[in-house]
């Protein structure tokens, strides 16, 4: 799963580019999950509210035409899993994957940051953002073209140094430019990958072999657990 994400501040045209962006990937064939970061607390309607507050983990709201799912806030990335793009939409801090500033003023150039690798919006900002290291592209469609071509697997930010380079953000860079590609960060292509709360920790190839044959002769004592790929979550409760 490629991942971008489109930041900006408010009513800089964010949305109007996230919309563009699912219409051009669904376009070429690609599966699209979106994640959409709100700084208000999302009120869904009056009844399936009541569900949630009295305990329910999960509610289904259905209408005529959609579900409307709540649950309690988790691993976004999980959530976003199956798909060929996650697309989104704010997520300012957030790293390890190419980012897209829209940007109408020169104050909102400070969002840039080592992940921020394309800029569009206000065309007499070119010139700065291209100091900061960002390629500016006015043209909706080139945009969307060089998001599809340059957009990367999350790299998980543990600066594990395996990859060859100082810093996950490096990689970055380079695979944005076409000099490197994801399968180079280690953590993507380990055979065990472990995350606490959220935050993706490295194993050595020691521990990585002792982890997959423990946890797979364990499992493939059970009935259909024989498998290629299994997952394991364990959680405090």
């Amino acid at each position: 799963m490629r991942a971008v994400g489109i930041i900006g501040f408010s009513e800089a045209g964010k949305t109007s580019v996230v919309e563009d962006l699912i219409k051009h990937l669904r376009e070429r064939g690609y599966r699209v999950h979106t994640a959409k970061h709100s700084v208000h607390e999302i009120n869904p309607d009056k009844d399936t509210e009541r569900h949630f507050a009295m305990g329910a983990e999960k509610v289904v709201g259905v209408d005529p035409k959609l579900f409307h799912i709540l649950q309690m806030k988790g691993d976004l990335w999980r959530e976003l899993m199956g798909c060929d793009f996650a697309v989104l939409e704010g997520f300012k801090k957030m790293k390890g994957f190419l980012k897209v500033l829209v940007a109408q003023k020169e104050e909102d150039l400070k969002l840039v940051d080592d992940y921020t690798f394309l800029v569009t919006g206000n065309e007499e900002l070119k010139v700065k953002a291209e100091k900061l290291g960002a390629v500016f592209i006015k043209d909706s469609e080139k945009l969307y073209a060089r998001i599809e071509s340059c957009a990367f697997r999350r790299l998980p930010e543990t600066n594990c140094k395996r990859c060859g380079r100082q810093k996950c953000s490096q990689l970055a860079r380079e695979i944005f430019e076409g000099k490197a590609k994801d399968h180079e960060c280690a953590y993507l292509t380990d055979k065990v990958a472990l995350e606490v709360d959220g935050k993706s920790i490295t194993l050595s190839p020691f521990v990585q072999d002792v982890v997959d044959k423990t946890v797979r002769g364990l499992v493939g004592t059970l009935k259909n657990g024989q498998g290629k790929e299994i997952k394991l979550e364990l959680r405090q409760v």
